[in-house]
């Protein structure tokens, strides 16, 4: 199955339905628990384990940054709790590394008043091991980015993220209205380094 939650309709009433794609018709499901609405949340499926994790997003608790942690087993959402965990965020990208048996973690932003505080994009790397996140410290790493795509390479045996969006021309004091610069970078992770490629 292909498994979707939440996002907004067309009055932009934010949703925590699940729902389920059979690869016919789309079913809806109502689990006994379930996070709260939210946009812009980052799924994952952990093969080891035949569940899925849900980090973040944007909504309407915690002030609209949820910083929490879920799993579906099939039938029912339940939260899972870190004694450390990724600031809340959205727009980040996780993915599965199959060859290290845990799901990476990457970028993402926070919502902030503009008037106040410039933009806050997130260049972090975070890896969930079936119980608890562990921040990943590197020396070099993509720069801080909303909307990239990550996924997992079988033949590299790494994790390959690209795109993404960023800020340029960001100005020295408020009001931090900026411009956006589109990432066309291309990354792999190997569990212990972001290394950059070059491809044609």
């Amino acid at each position: 199955q292909v498994l979707l939650f939440g996002g907004w309709d067309a009055t932009g009433n934010i949703l925590n339905d699940t729902w389920a794609w059979n690869g016919t018709d789309w079913t809806q499901l109502h689990p006994a628990n379930s996070p709260s609405g939210r946009t812009y949340a980052a799924m994952t499926t952990n093969t080891t384990t035949g569940t899925i994790l849900l980090f973040g997003g944007s909504g309407l608790v915690d002030g609209g940054k949820p910083q929490d942690t879920w799993e579906w087993n099939g039938s029912t959402w339940t939260q899972r709790f870190s004694s450390v965990s990724p600031p809340s965020r959205y727009g980040h990208a996780m993915t599965y590394d199959a060859t290290r048996n845990e799901i990476v973690l990457f970028g993402g932003m926070q919502d902030v008043d503009l008037n106040v505080s410039p933009p806050l994009y997130f260049a972090d790397t975070w890896t969930w091991d079936g119980t608890q996140w562990k921040q990943k410290t590197t020396s070099v790493a993509p720069t801080p980015r909303y909307g990239h795509k990550m996924g997992y390479d079988p033949a590299l045996q790494q994790v390959v993220l690209v795109g993404g969006e960023g800020v340029k021309g960001l100005p020295l004091a408020p009001p931090y209205y900026y411009s956006i610069d589109m990432r066309e970078e291309t990354w792999t992770w190997d569990g212990a380094a972001w290394l950059q490629r070059f491809p044609d």
